[in-house]
């Protein structure tokens, strides 16, 4: 939805001669004191000349029609668009999610694989970090192991944390080891989803990823499902 402000030339805002500027977008209200708040400026003391909301990413949008007996005008104003990344180093608490768009499968295979779409670039700072792996394994002998894997990036202080659900019951493990490869979860067990908590500080900016293979050499399938997502939020 397009934001909208609303100019008021009434009394609404207790100060009397003042117009009320309301700001609106989503269904919910701003009011903007032209005397106090400086997000408009106005044309003319004459105001219907001209109320102009300055901005250095869209220009300015201007009321130039004269209506000296009009009580309120409505202005459409384009709606943000754009993307705000919160490796920008000043965008704290913006979660990036990202999924896994290809299943990926070990079979008779110990050797860890990155996980297709499960990985993001992280910059310097603390993050929480979240993983909801679906899982298919055929042989409890083989198992699942998930492992981080880190490139160019480098983690200080961690703690990682992960829960098997198995058909029955639960499993667990975790780890404070920061080093690029460290095992997750691994066990010879059958999940159908493991989940992944954690927090972590970056101390050298790159990418953090997931990777899997099984935990035991098998020749059957052990499978992270489609679906299966990570996040990652900077918080400090």
């Amino acid at each position: 939805m397009a934001a909208q402000a609303f100019v008021n030339f009434g009394n609404i805002d207790g100060l009397s001669g003042q117009p009320t500027v309301y700001v609106c977008a989503d269904g919910f209200c701003d009011i903007v004191n032209p005397i106090n708040n400086n997000n408009p400026t106005f044309a003319a003391a004459n105001f219907p000349q001209g109320v102009a909301f300055p901005g250095t990413s869209t220009g300015t949008t201007t009321l130039t029609t004269l209506n000296t007996s009009a009580t309120s005008y409505a202005i459409s104003v384009p709606a943000v668009s754009g993307t705000l990344a919160m490796t920008s180093g000043s965008n704290l608490a913006i979660i990036d999610t990202y999924r896994c768009g290809t299943a990926q499968t070990a079979n008779a295979n110990v050797v860890p694989a990155s996980i297709t779409g499960l990985s993001g670039a992280v910059a310097v700072g603390t993050y929480e970090f979240e993983a909801a792996l679906y899982c298919t394994v055929a042989s409890g002998t083989a198992g699942i192991a998930i492992n981080q894997v880190l490139t160019t990036a480098v983690i200080g202080a961690c703690n990682f944390e992960a829960v098997g659900m198995l058909a029955a019951g639960v499993a667990t493990q975790a780890t404070t080891t920061a080093t690029s490869g460290t095992v997750l979860y691994s066990q010879a067990n059958q999940p159908i989803l493991v989940l992944i908590k954690g927090s972590f500080t970056v101390t050298t900016a790159g990418t953090f990823g997931l990777q899997m293979c099984q935990n035991t050499s098998n020749a059957s399938n052990s499978v992270v499902n489609v679906g299966s997502t990570m996040k990652l939020t900077r918080i400090a």
